[in-house]
């Protein structure tokens, strides 16, 4: 007998087709999701928010296994958020197109990781003695809830998929890649089905859902690369920063 869980996902898999199949391929756009590599704060379970850090060197392997993964994908541009992790990231697929092309990575700051106020740069052990009121704030699932310094879950979700919307109206009946964060593919995943995604997103993951606004519909979570988990990806780290509430 069916789980709960199994009953569900097999319901929004449904639901998704059906919603698949109602949109107009010469208006919808086929977007390419891919949460960037590790770097050394997700290995050190540091909450990083909107800071920078770049990709450490399993970052950088991650990056160009996702690369040689959509090498042989065509795709007509490629986005990312503004933050180094990600526009490093979005480099590697971007120059590695059929033919020896290379594609302009275009940035957009309304794609970054949620902001995390007082809580950017610490690590969840230092966070639970020096903030806890606002970790527990972070933990929260009331999405009117900030931390102080930072952003609400609610006002992450409504300027990413504002700006997936957009960016998908430059590109109507094409297929794209966006590189971003794990909090942005967690409220992608609750915006598309209805509710949370039950799992950590890891580090290089991709995923796959279409977009003819104000339609959405996901044709595949976790499209199976393996550059983010056994071997590759550094075990549990490589999902840390990838709940919808780490940063």
């Amino acid at each position: 007998m069916a789980t709960r869980l199994e009953r569900r996902e097999q319901q929004d898999a449904q639901r998704q087709r059906k919603a698949a199949a109602s949109m107009d391929e010469a208006r919808a756009t086929n977007v390419f999701l891919v949460r960037h590599g590790q770097t050394d704060w997700n290995a050190e379970m540091r909450l990083q928010g909107q800071l920078d850090p770049p990709l450490n060197s399993l970052g950088v392997e991650q990056a160009e296994e996702v690369a040689a993964a959509l090498a042989d994908r065509p795709l007509d541009a490629v986005y990312s958020s503004d933050l180094t992790r990600a526009v490093q990231t979005a480099r590697a697929v971007a120059g590695r197109r059929p033919g020896g092309q290379t594609l302009e990575v275009r940035t957009s700051p309304q794609l970054r990781e949620r902001s995390l106020g007082v809580l950017q740069g610490l690590t969840i052990a230092e966070a639970a003695v020096q903030q806890p009121e606002a970790l527990r704030l972070l933990r929260s699932h009331d999405p009117a809830t900030s931390v102080p310094g930072g952003e609400s879950p609610g006002a992450m979700r409504q300027r990413v998929v504002a700006d997936i919307e957009r960016i998908c109206e430059q590109h109507r009946g094409q297929s794209i890649l966006i590189v971003a964060h794990g909090g942005v593919l967690h409220h992608v995943y609750a915006h598309v089905c209805g509710h949370s995604y039950g799992g950590p997103i890891t580090n290089a993951s991709v995923h796959h859902i279409k977009v003819q606004p104000p339609k959405w519909a996901l044709v595949q979570w976790n499209m199976g690369t393996d550059t983010a988990s056994g071997d590759g990806g550094g075990g549990p780290h490589a999902a840390f920063g990838g709940g919808a509430n780490e940063g």
